[in-house]
């Protein structure tokens, strides 16, 4: 028993020291093992330190890359803005450029004004003086015309009777380029107060000389200061085919303003529906245009006033009545009246 005990000793020993190299060397192999290890540890979190401030770095290019490409927005926006306002500036010049030429033509025509009224002030004394001696050539007496182709007085009185009765017991009645005062001398003789007016200087005196009611003044003026609803009529013989449209319309507008509700305004003028008169029309050289009767009873009824009658008047044929209250053989009257009422 001890024999074997022994034995196994030594066998052991044996194989302790036969086997003891091989243990040293794997504990070497162990230990550089555990040394590469921890290299290969230590290694790993270098790199994994390297990784995370690279994925920092990314991170941050990343950023930097988002904000770039949102300033190459903004530019690509301020360029496009800047064309926009460079095509505007091109523009702007291009109408300068326009104006300018312009404005050259502009100045080379007052170069040539200036050219000519230098060549023109040379002369101006003597055209002056030749204005002057104009001036003082005298017009022709318009009086003195009316008694050459109107007629007498007492024929006009004979033929603007008939309108007396539209005044009857009427206290303020304006007759309108009043003339020779037939009309007014009617009146007067009729119990009817009316006053006359007329532009012109010698018709006014010769009316004052026979004590008529009469104002030396511009029709326009003298109804433009006149109250509204003043009159209680108004009567205008042979005058509104001495005006032109545009002071005919404002004419019978005050005429309407001025004449109280329910007066009457008469207008009497030449008749073109009468080749006669027509033909004669022009032989006053201050008439302006015949005027329709249609004309004037629109234009009438534009401003509120309404037709009350259309009389046609001076035959120019025997056996016609006058006044004449219809159309019929109108073109037979030399004149027309329109009588109108507010």
């Amino acid at each position: 028993m001890k024999t074997k005990f022994k034995m196994m000793i030594i066998n052991m020993i044996d194989v302790f020291f036969r086997t003891s190299p091989r243990i040293r060397n794997m504990e070497k192999f162990h230990l550089l093992v555990s040394e590469n290890i921890n290299q290969d540890r230590e290694k790993i979190d270098e790199l994994q330190k390297l990784r995370a401030s690279d994925e920092k770095k990314i991170d941050e290019l990343q950023k930097l890359r988002a904000n770039d490409e949102k300033k190459i927005d903004e530019l690509q926006k301020l360029r496009a803005n800047d064309e926009k306002k460079i095509d505007e500036l091109q523009k702007l010049r291009a109408s300068d450029e326009k104006k300018i030429d312009e404005l050259q033509k502009l100045r080379a025509n007052d170069e040539k004004k200036i050219d000519e009224l230098q060549i023109f002030a040379e002369y101006s004394p003597k055209k002056l003086e030749l204005q002057q001696e104009l001036k003082e050539i005298p017009e022709i007496n318009y009086l003195g015309f009316e008694n050459n182709f109107r007629g007498s007085e007492e024929l006009i009185k004979e033929r603007q009777t008939p309108y007396l009765s539209y005044f009857t017991n009427c206290k303020k009645v304006l007759d309108i380029g009043c003339g020779r005062g037939e009309f007014l001398e009617l009146a007067r003789d009729n119990n009817i107060l009316a006053q006359g007016i007329d532009i012109d200087k010698d018709m006014y005196l010769y009316c004052k000389n026979k004590n008529l009611e009469i104002i030396h003044d511009d029709i326009f003026s003298f109804l433009l200061n006149i109250e509204d609803d003043y009159f209680d009529g108004i009567f205008s013989s042979q005058v509104i085919e001495h005006i032109d449209f545009l002071k005919l319309q404002q004419l019978i507008y005050l005429l309407g303003k001025k004449v109280k509700k329910g007066g009457k305004i008469i207008l009497e003028t030449v008749n073109p529906l009468c080749l006669l008169a027509f033909q004669h029309f022009y032989m006053d050289m201050t008439h302006i245009k015949p005027i329709f009767p249609d004309v004037l009873i629109f234009i009438g009824k534009s401003f509120n006033l309404k037709k009350v009658d259309l009389l046609f008047r001076t035959p120019t044929k025997e056996g016609l009545i006058d006044p004449q209250f219809t159309n019929e053989r109108s073109y037979d009257y030399g004149d027309y009246a329109l009588i109108l009422e507010k």
